[in-house]
């Protein structure tokens, strides 16, 4: 987007991460943020605790590792802060099917995947996410494949609430 996704506004005047903490909010549960080494000024006035990434610019799954290395729960729901549409109400039902060392991911009626965000991922896989780290492994859909994950379906009309927004047209099509 040539700008910080997490800052860009939408027509309603919040900003995308304002509205996935929204939606994260309702759920009563702690709020981490993922960031660089240095958040920015607003990341900052948001108030939140930050899981900040061992290496610089080194992707979301090293950023998952960090996150639950801090983690003292039993599993963590993951979402992007360019998911501006995402549902408590789906983000409750994905939480309350999760359990066990199997993470939860989603998928609709017609046999479509979302993954790999939003997702609950156990702690118990932490060390299976560090070995596919260390053998060179950087795409969460990558791991994802090669382990074993509950998928939660939806309806298809909620797919719409999982779209993230990459670019300037994404954005456009998001305010239509």
């Amino acid at each position: 987007m040539g700008r910080p996704k997490e800052e860009v506004r939408l027509a309603d005047g919040r900003t995308m991460i304002e509205h996935v903490i929204a939606a994260l909010s309702v759920l009563e549960a702690p709020i981490h943020l993922s960031c660089s080494a240095t958040p920015s000024p607003y990341l900052l006035s948001l108030g939140l605790p930050f899981i900040k990434d061992s290496e610089l610019f080194a992707g979301p799954l090293f950023a998952l590792v960090r996150a639950l290395e801090d983690s003292d729960a039993d599993r963590i729901l993951v979402v992007c802060c360019d998911q501006p549409r995402l549902q408590s109400d789906m983000l409750q039902a994905l939480l309350a099917i999760s359990a066990d060392n199997v993470p939860t991911v989603l998928s609709d009626t017609l046999g479509n995947r979302y993954d790999p965000f939003p997702c609950v991922i156990p702690s118990g896989l932490l060390d299976n996410l560090r070995a596919f780290v260390a053998g060179g492994g950087n795409s969460p859909r990558r791991w994802l494949s090669c382990i074993d994950c509950r998928w939660f379906e939806i309806h298809p009309s909620l797919s719409p609430s999982l779209a993230s927004f990459n670019s300037e047209d994404d954005l456009r099509h998001c305010e239509a």
